[in-house]
């Protein structure tokens, strides 16, 4: 395991393959979850690992951005990934580069069965309370699923009462590509006009011009998982279909760089929506985003909307972690950090270029703090973004 001269450490293991990336090793501590699914290759992980890195930094967290993919459905290869002796020794902090991962779930992977993994590889030290795979008292379903989903929502009305093109709507038309885990969460938390009108798994994508009844769809993904969209439709589309579909707001929520300039050019002259607010890490390729943008398309930085499900484990981390508490912070970060980034924005400027740019300047600043520090913990690092946003939590 060698450090590359620009500070980024990529590698990959076998049996089962699996490919794990730093973005930056001059931060001692690593954040970013386990994917687990089928051809999870190298380019994906370091794109997940530089997506981590930049919602870290946006929120001024002195973390660096890390992943782990594993090429598989199997989950027993979780079991062995975390159970190898290179990647155990990253979990605990002891390798000679002192640098600690800080992981768990991903796609394809539960709360429960990281859990698991770390049982059964003799880590019960560094399991924690399992926050975010409780169930949320208010809606249901797996609090993961909700702070996460809160993040895009959250975005979304910030969006529409600053820019106020959808304010006065009593319709707005909401498209979900990927309607999993984070796609039930937005069901749940859909405001009273906003309509579903379509939804994609991996079996292909179904529309609705009148919506969707948000019960409907809750009761059917977790009876039939990916297949439920059978069951709701007789007219199954391909999933790229989706995007053709008219649409006010588009969430992509599945793997990366699915905005292409192909899918832009879909998007522009036929589904023709006012926001793109993305849910899953790294959703656009450049050439896809700057096509949107051209065509007066906003784009929202996903590495904002996506935010919400590590802003709650921030709660978890600083031991003050409770359904309320998480979604308060969630909220409060959100809000404070997105209202800041539209009152900076100029009208010609691209928001999500400005976005990133300035989690680039947050990184310069942060990394300078690593380095005049002694070092710093995952709760004190936590407990310090607690008093920054919602400091009666604590």
């Amino acid at each position: 395991m060698l450090l590359s001269p620009d500070f980024r450490l990529n590698f990959e293991l076998t049996n089962p393959t699996s490919f794990v990336s730093f973005e930056d090793t001059r931060f001692p501590i690593g954040l970013g979850g386990i994917r687990l699914f089928p051809n999870v290759n190298e380019h994906e992980v370091k794109l997940l690992a530089n997506a981590m890195a930049r919602k870290l930094h946006y929120f001024h967290l002195p973390i660096g951005g890390a992943k782990a993919g594993i090429n598989s459905s199997d989950i027993n290869d979780l079991y062995r990934f975390v159970n190898h002796k290179l990647i155990k020794s990253m979990l605990t902090g002891n390798n000679p580069n002192n640098l600690t991962f800080v992981t768990g779930p991903d796609l394809g992977t539960s709360e429960a069965e990281f859990q698991d993994a770390l049982t059964l590889a003799g880590l019960d030290e560094f399991r924690r309370s399992g926050l975010l795979a409780q169930k949320s008292e208010t809606h249901g379903l797996q609090l993961d699923n909700i702070v996460t989903a809160l993040g895009c929502i959250e975005s979304i009305k910030a969006l529409i009462a600053y820019n106020g093109d959808l304010a006065d709507s009593d319709r707005i038309r909401i498209s979900i590509e990927g309607f999993g885990k984070i796609g039930t969460g937005i069901a749940a938390l859909l405001q009273d006009n906003m309509d579903l009108v379509g939804v994609s798994t991996k079996f292909g994508s179904v529309y609705n011009t009148d919506g969707f009844s948000a019960k409907e769809l809750l009761d059917a993904q977790k009876k039939h998982g990916d297949k439920f969209i059978y069951e709701i439709s007789d007219n199954i589309n391909s999933t790229a279909q989706l995007f053709e579909e008219p649409s006010d707001i588009i969430i992509p929520g599945a793997r990366t760089e699915v905005i292409t300039s192909t899918i832009a050019k879909s998007i522009i002259n036929k589904s023709k929506p006012n926001y793109i607010v993305p849910v899953a890490n790294f959703p656009y390729t450049d050439e896809g985003r700057q096509i949107l943008e051209r065509n007066k398309i906003l784009c929202f930085p996903d590495f904002i909307s996506s935010a919400g499900a590590v802003i709650a484990a921030i709660t978890e981390f600083a031991e003050v972690g409770t359904e309320e508490n998480a979604t308060k912070l969630g909220r409060d970060a959100m809000n404070s950090e997105i209202s800041d980034l539209l009152r900076s924005k100029k009208s010609h400027e691209s928001i999500f270029m400005l976005a990133k740019n300035q989690s680039l300047v947050n990184k310069s600043a942060l990394l300078k703090e690593v380095q005049n520090s002694k070092g710093s913990d995952m709760k004190e690092i936590s407990t310090k973004f607690i008093e920054k946003y919602s400091p009666n939590l604590l």
